[in-house]
């Protein structure tokens, strides 16, 4: 596999993402945000869309339940 894991998502990306009915908003925003920095925090993720942190990572643990991401490496990961 070669190119960059993770990156932007281009206006289709976005189109797609914002189709997937079964994702609230905050989820889909999350999503966007993560694709185009797959570095950023949860404080990051909670500044931006000015929800409290528990918050995100309610909504972290249900992307990642339902498979929508991975996280890759421990606590320096992304």
């Amino acid at each position: 596999m070669d190119g960059q894991i993770g990156g932007v998502i281009d206006k289709e990306g976005n189109n797609k993402i914002d189709a997937l009915e079964e994702l609230t908003l905050t989820q889909k925003e999350i999503i966007k945000m993560i694709a185009s920095d797959n570095r950023i925090s949860r404080s990051g993720i909670s500044e931006v869309l000015h929800i409290n942190e528990s918050a995100i990572q309610k909504h972290l643990n249900n992307l990642k339940e339902k498979g929508f991401i991975e996280r890759i490496g421990g606590t320096r990961g992304y």
